[in-house]
């Protein structure tokens, strides 16, 4: 894939993981709602970042509050650039997304900033279509590295959680449940994420490097706010 960035973890952690050398390196390869297409990308930047290797005395306590050392020496996405409402700007209302693992897990520590929290719109239902009522933030994951299939993961402030399985470019299939947590927490700088995600959830190659596909979307309704991680196509996120 063009313009990926490769970021190799340190030596020591290569024999310590039924992974082998844990190589995440994160690339644009979909959208929220639109096919996968990789000839929509737009590769004007070679952004990237590496999950790191939890040592055997380091634990990510779910609770939402991204308390733990980690995530404080951990390389986040961040940067988002604004789909809507001005194209191709900052994001009023940026992200920083980080990544470690362990030998089963992936996890995830979120920080959606926003400078009224007050007014994060944040609802509470047991239908996953609610959650676009109000912020959430997805993401976009190609396992396979293949550009036609991947998993979505999304989170709200609530702690509300949808997920769905996608294939051949485009098609979705909602039926797909994968088992994971996630704990959530708002504060003065906004609001925060930790999810826990069971290597099991995904199909990969289980030898050598690992090179996986990644966008991030977050949307903000009440500022009509949609942007990405990695630019996407005006026209519809295609990629």
């Amino acid at each position: 894939m063009k313009g990926c960035k490769i970021l190799n973890p340190s030596h020591e952690n290569r024999t310590r993981t039924r992974l082998g050398l844990f190589l995440f390196i994160i690339c644009q390869l979909f959208t929220s709602t639109s096919p996968l297409r990789a000839h929509e990308t737009l590769s004007d930047d070679n952004k990237g970042v590496t999950a790191i290797r939890l040592e055997t005395h380091q634990k990510v306590n779910l609770d939402g509050r991204l308390n733990e050392p980690i995530w404080q020496i951990t390389k986040p996405a961040t940067d988002f650039i604004q789909k809507e409402l001005d194209y191709g700007s900052p994001a009023q209302q940026d992200a920083e997304v980080r990544f470690c693992y362990d030998e089963r897990n992936l996890y995830i520590g979120i920080r959606c900033f926003d400078d009224q929290p007050k007014t994060i719109l944040k609802p509470m239902s047991r239908s996953e279509r609610d959650m676009n009522a109000g912020d959430v933030l997805n993401l976009f994951i190609d396992s396979r590295h293949d550009h036609r299939t991947g998993y979505r993961i999304s989170v709200n402030p609530s702690g509300m959680r949808g997920d769905e399985a996608r294939y051949n470019d485009y098609l979705k299939d909602n039926s797909w449940d994968g088992f994971w947590w996630v704990e959530t927490h708002i504060d003065s700088l906004g609001w925060t994420a930790e999810i826990k995600l069971p290597f099991k959830n995904f199909r990969f190659e289980t030898l050598g490097a690992q090179t996986w596909g990644l966008n991030i979307e977050r949307r903000v309704p009440r500022l009509n706010e949609q942007s990405y991680w990695k630019k996407v196509s005006l026209d519809d996120g295609r990629f």
